[in-house]
């Protein structure tokens, strides 16, 4: 199918990818070096996200600005897997309840508290107010990134097995996050911190090299 997809990729005068497979897949097939750029959830900034969100009342207490309260948030499109460890251990650790964002049905702990009526700014709202997040999804982790929660993620088989193809290996990369992947071998420690002001400022180079890009692309203008 290679000649077939090069036919429509050589139409387009611009093109990006999110990961740095698909840097390889639009070189090989097309001839054309099209640059990595961030996922567009990436873009925007905290505060813009934030505006949007809502937390209804009948939610539990979001995490207060002292860094008390809270809930750990687990947000999984598929089974938890080896995540499912990770939400138990915090849990004990930590005292606090978990709250499930349904992606899938399924529990991911005995005590969570499951909530099917999310809308977008709910979603948004709930990784506001957490203290953690467990997650499956690569948006669940954009979120935690974009809210400065403390998290851990879990990719699936194939993605472990060649990580230079999975856009959150790509992603995390970049960010100086690897370690919050779980199953690597340097897993961090279950409360272990992180530095959001070097991630901040990661995250700030590659939000401007992407909105470079995007500017280059929109006025129809070489892009290096």
């Amino acid at each position: 199918m290679e000649a077939e997809l090069r036919g429509y990729l050589q139409q387009f005068s611009h093109l990006s990818v999110r990961e740095a497979q698909g840097q390889v897949i639009v070189r090989e097939a097309a001839g054309i070096e099209a640059p990595v750029v961030l996922d567009p959830t990436l873009l925007l900034e905290q505060a813009d996200w934030g505006g949007a969100a809502n937390y209804p009342k009948n939610y539990p207490a979001p995490a207060r600005e002292d860094g008390t309260g809270g809930y750990i948030l687990c947000y999984c499109i598929s089974r938890p897997g080896a995540l499912e460890p990770y939400i138990r251990a915090l849990a004990e650790k930590t005292g606090l309840p978990v709250v499930q964002l349904c992606g899938i049905r399924q529990k991911v702990h005995s005590r969570a508290s499951c909530i099917l009526d999310a809308g977008p700014a709910e979603f948004l709202g709930l990784f506001r107010g957490a203290r953690y997040v467990c997650t499956n999804s690569f948006h669940g982790t954009v979120f935690s990134v974009q809210f400065q929660k403390p998290f851990f993620t879990a990719v699936a088989p194939a993605e472990m097995a060649a990580p230079e193809s999975s856009r959150t290996f790509s992603l995390l990369s970049r960010l100086g996050l690897g370690e919050r992947i779980i199953g690597k071998g340097d897993t961090a420690d279950l409360t272990a911190p992180i530095d959001w002001a070097a991630v901040g400022e990661r995250l700030g180079r590659e939000r401007k090299l992407s909105l470079d890009y995007l500017r280059c692309a929109l006025e129809d203008r070489p892009h290096t």
